[in-house]
């Protein structure tokens, strides 16, 4: 079985690497498991000089985020694709929401 780490964009799922696989291959899609979030005790929400300096050197720790070109275009395409999507279903959202009011 092939792993593959995919997006799902305005409805459409869009893989990481391009497939190694035919079309028209059927394939079984689960969701992954999000890492539970780690909050902040409130010991560790101190506004006390220590506090602010651990805060401040946690966020200097922080890598910046560095797009490639092939980010951006997946980016920029995405964008594209929900754009036409909600163009296509603007009349049937327009209709719900005039049911709405009546």
């Amino acid at each position: 079985m092939t792993e593959v780490h995919a997006t799902l964009l305005g409805g459409v799922i869009v893989p990481d690497t391009p497939l190694p696989l035919p079309d028209g291959t059927r394939l079984r899609i689960t969701t992954a498991q999000a890492e539970p979030l780690q909050m902040m005790t409130e010991d560790e929400q101190g506004d006390d000089p220590e506090s602010i300096e651990s805060w401040c050197a946690w966020v200097d720790s922080l890598e910046p985020l560095i797009l490639t070109a092939e980010d951006e275009e997946r980016i920029r395409q995405a964008r594209a694709d929900q754009k036409a999507w909600e163009i296509a279903h603007w009349e049937e959202h327009s209709r719900k929401l005039e049911k709405l009011f009546e």
